[in-house]
């Protein structure tokens, strides 16, 4: 998957997102904390469950993102690895550009967290939206010409 994110026409900072995520070394709490790093909490900061921010949690399992992924006619899936989440977004989204909605939900989410403690914005599903909406309108430039007014077709129904 790492050698198909760099070929595919995202935004660098997409790539590098992405690429981080599959990584895990994106810097949630939990990696944080792992890394030997004393917050005064490591608790997911999109939801009040009292829940670790793991990669898992943060953008799968925590209400914030299944609220979110619900927006856009995404369900999680109930799985125990994260090749299967990817099948199912894929046979969920049925369309030739899931893995761009994908990334970008995942951004969305992770801005909507890091607005909020960088910010101090809350973190509303509004919000998460208009930054999906957003990052898509600038994908739309980089779209290839085939799928261009599919994708505007898709976030006019969706958003």
């Amino acid at each position: 998957p790492i050698r198909w994110l760099w070929k595919k026409c995202f935004q660098h900072k997409h790539k590098v997102f992405c690429w981080l995520l599959l990584k895990d070394r994106l810097n949630t709490r939990d990696l944080l904390q792992r890394k030997g790093m004393t917050l005064p909490s490591h608790d997911c900061v999109l939801c009040n469950q009292s829940t670790m921010e793991t990669l898992q949690h943060l953008f799968l399992l925590c209400p914030f993102a299944n609220q979110f992924w619900a927006s856009i006619g995404v369900s999680i899936p109930a799985f125990d690895n994260h090749t299967y989440v990817s099948i199912s977004f894929r046979q969920q989204l049925s369309i030739p550009f899931f893995m761009e909605v994908i990334i970008l939900g995942f951004w969305s989410i992770w801005m909507s967290r890091n607005d909020f403690i960088f910010r101090g914005q809350h973190p509303s599903l509004q919000g998460c939206q208009h930054i999906f909406k957003k990052e898509f309108a600038l994908a739309l430039h980089r779209a290839k010409s085939s799928v261009i007014d599919l994708m505007k077709e898709w976030i006019d129904i969706h958003l």
